[in-house]
């Protein structure tokens, strides 16, 4: 159990050190398109093989992709939060210099 824990934890380190890394429609398109490709295989299986892969889907590959979506959502909104921090920044600069206004 500790070594899934640990195995687990490394996951979710690797997922916040890859965002950086990746455009931001990346995420969006392995949540889509993992989500997807698992519907489609999951309904084209014959009855026994697609119930199992929905069960064992449901406990790794599921978790996993949401792991990494939350991951880059986060990365993102972050990323979004200081963009926007620096333009109304830039903004109340330039509005005290307009004004004629020192510090």
């Amino acid at each position: 159990m500790w070594y899934l824990g640990v195995q687990i934890a490394r996951y979710i380190d690797w997922c916040d050190d890859m965002q950086p890394r990746l455009p931001r429609w990346v995420g969006f398109a392995v949540f889509v398109l993992g989500s997807l490709a698992l519907n489609v295989l999951i309904f084209v299986l014959p009855e026994p093989f697609g119930a199992i892969l929905l069960i064992l889907s449901i406990f790794t590959i599921v978790p996993a992709v949401l792991f990494f979506f939350r991951s880059h959502s986060r990365y993102w909104k972050r990323k979004d939060e200081q963009k926007h921090d620096a333009l109304a920044r830039t903004m109340n600069v330039k509005k005290m210099v307009k004004r004629g206004v020192r510090k």
